[in-house]
């Protein structure tokens, strides 16, 4: 029965007037899918069907736990081994209108009209209207919209625009490149969007409101909702992503079962339509759940469907396959406890690696391969499992050196021996506290020269976190281990800086920069970094101040002197463009196109400084009369 289909899954992919899901990228560390609330009710709007495949979100990649950071942050100026070459800032982007979102290539914006300030962007779950057009590289035109409503990182779109969206202010434009990953992947869309079509968008960011409630809407409208996601379910089971067809069967439930202001009578057409839909939904979330072995999961569902209907043959099929493979989901790990695994990994060719007898790790905290911990996540007590892994979700595109190549699928063995509680740190020595926030900083310096800004920020946090937390017992101010501590605190924090400005997050990275100089008040990178942060949100006289301050005390830092120089030039020319257009306000004398040329503009000019001559004698009269 491997091959069984869901029951009214459709033979080829659908055309449809819905929404094509995905999924949020990097829940909690990096991986979870976003919490979708339901789309809305059926619209006249033709919406485009759009798909994630496969890999969701960056290649999160790890040496196991204990990796050494290969490049540490700490070295001068850059995180990383990012020295300039021919006079190049190591902090500055390639292309700085170009914002790298995901930090692999694969998903780039640009704007091209600004519209509001970060206050302005969209919330998750609001519903957002956008403007589109997209083009693939033979120049074919799709997703044209003049306008296309879908909730925002509920998986009614591609990857690329919940990303790209979240990202927007209010009347915003921009351009995103996106790579297949982020759109519709392998498969591509029939009859528009050829397999791995890498498809380049112009968005704009038209309204963002919040949704419909569920509770006044009519049986009818939910009715519709509903089927709309155990459609959208059924494309995803198509596609073999389990998980977000459950995520949607598991939408058109709460649609269905959610309490209504006024309830149809029981044995009303609408009533019964509305358990046939609910029926198929729990039964088709089984057998997508028995797919990915989530058996206490696909237990429930199929004793939801006899509750429906007790007789229902797929029901009483799928629960005795749950009954034969069944697992204790009640002894699963929970995130942030510390878990123990014994693995062992094997290459195509063979080799071995990542074997370990015992090896201990804090669950969906970036501290190994997102593939560990998805799968331990999903594992019970004692269980033995066997994991397929693509580089994807192991160790990426860069591999790990010496033993592990580029681009490796990996094929693991893993058995969960023991899950508990961390640690506390209010009862934690501060040389305890000291060595796992360094851990933590070398972990975030090893994300980072993988440029997943997002997981190096989260792990400098964490070091941050457990250095600031309180105590049981404070040790002396001036001892040898405050200092130790404030010392990776600062590195923490400006290292920290450079990832968010990596990632134009200009707000939080003028935050970090404060801490910097709130323990150091004169440390050089923290003043470069906020010179960057001003210059990045328009303020070109505060960074000019900050790098001058850098300058002063680091004046042989070349990369200082470039971005003050950089800066300098900016803003002569800025101020060059404003002087420009205050003399085609006033009337520029040189460049006048009215006949009477130099002596009409000269006239003009007499009349203007001749009024300002009188204003100003008419404001100092009336000072000398006002005197007593």
């Amino acid at each position: 029965m491997e091959k069984e289909r869901v029951e009214d899954l459709p033979p080829t992919l659908p055309t449809e007037e819905g929404l094509n899901q995905d999924t949020d990228i990097v829940g909690n560390v990096h991986n979870a899918f976003s919490k979708q609330s339901p789309l809305e009710d059926g619209s006249t709007t033709t919406r485009s069907g759009k798909v994630l495949e496969e890999g969701q979100g960056d290649s999160i990649t790890e040496n196991a736990l204990n990796a050494t950071s290969q490049s540490p942050a700490d070295e001068p100026w850059d995180v990383g081994k990012e020295e300039e070459e021919d006079g190049k800032d190591a902090d500055e982007e390639t292309d700085p209108e170009w914002l790298d979102i995901l930090g692999n290539g694969k998903l780039k914006k640009k704007v091209i009209v600004k519209g509001g300030d970060e206050s302005t962007r969209p919330r998750p779950g609001q519903e957002v209207t956008i403007w589109s057009r997209g083009r693939l590289e033979d120049g074919t035109t799709v997703d044209q919209h003049d306008e296309i409503t879908f909730g925002l990182q509920e998986g009614d779109v591609i990857q690329a625009w919940d990303l790209c969206v979240s990202l927007m202010g209010m009347g915003e434009t921009c351009e995103v490149i996106v790579d297949a990953l982020y759109a519709y992947g392998a498969l591509g869309r029939e009859p528009d969007i050829p397999e791995n079509a890498t498809i380049t968008y112009e968005l704009q960011l038209l309204n963002a409101e919040n949704k419909p409630d569920l509770f006044t809407m009519s049986a009818e409208d939910k009715c519709k909702l509903g089927d709309k996601k155990r459609e959208r379910g059924n494309w995803w089971y198509s596609r073999n992503d389990y998980m977000l067809a459950c995520h949607c069967y598991e939408q058109a439930v709460k649609i269905l079962e959610s309490p209504s202001k006024e309830k149809p009578e029981t044995d009303s057409e609408i009533v019964k339509q509305m358990d046939d839909i609910r029926l198929k939904s729990y039964n088709n979330m089984a057998a997508a759940q028995l797919k990915a072995k989530n058996y206490d999961t696909a237990k429930k569902s199929c004793e939801a469907v006899l509750a429906i209907h007790p007789d229902n043959v797929k029901g009483l099929f799928r629960l005795g396959k749950v009954i034969v493979k069944g697992g204790d989901e009640s002894t699963r790990p929970r995130p942030g406890q510390e878990v123990t695994i014994w693995s062992r990994g094997r290459l195509e060719d063979g080799t071995t690696v990542d074997q370990h007898d015992e090896i201990t790790f804090g669950l969906q905290e970036g501290d190994v391969i997102q593939a560990w911990d998805l799968c331990v996540s999903l594992m019970g007590m004692g269980e033995t499992c066997e994991v397929i892994v693509d580089a994807l979700y192991a160790y990426g595109a860069l591999g790990r050196e010496p033993d592990i190549p580029e681009n490796a699928t990996i094929t693991y063995e893993l058995q969960l021996l023991n899950a508990e509680n961390k640690p506390d740190l209010f009862t934690m020595s501060a040389e305890d506290k000291c060595k796992l926030g360094d851990k933590k900083r070398e972990r975030g310096n090893w994300w980072y020269s993988r440029n997943d800004y997002m997981l190096a920020c989260h792990c400098y946090e964490q070091a941050v976190k457990i250095l600031e937390s309180p105590s049981k017992e404070k040790p002396e101010t001036d001892s040898e281990i405050v200092k130790q501590m404030d010392d990776i605190r600062l590195k923490s924090y400006n290292n920290m800086a450079a990832a968010q400005l990596k990632a134009k997050n200009y707000d939080t990275a003028k935050k970090s920069c404060e801490a910097v100089l709130a323990i150091h008040p004169d440390n050089v990178k923290g003043l470069f970094r906020l010179g960057k942060v001003y210059a990045g949100k328009g303020n070109l006289d505060r960074a000019i101040s900050c790098l001058r301050k850098a300058i002063s005390l680091e004046p042989e830092t070349k990369i200082i002197h470039n971005e003050l120089s950089k800066l300098v030039k900016q803003q002569t020319s800025q101020k060059e463009r404003e002087r420009h257009m205050y003399r085609k306000m006033m009337g520029d004398i040189g460049n006048s196109p009215s006949a009477g040329g130099s002596s009409a503009n000269m006239w003009k000019w007499g009349v203007v400084l001749g009024a300002s001559a009188a204003a100003l004698c008419a404001i100092g009269l009336g000072f000398v009369m006002a005197r007593p």
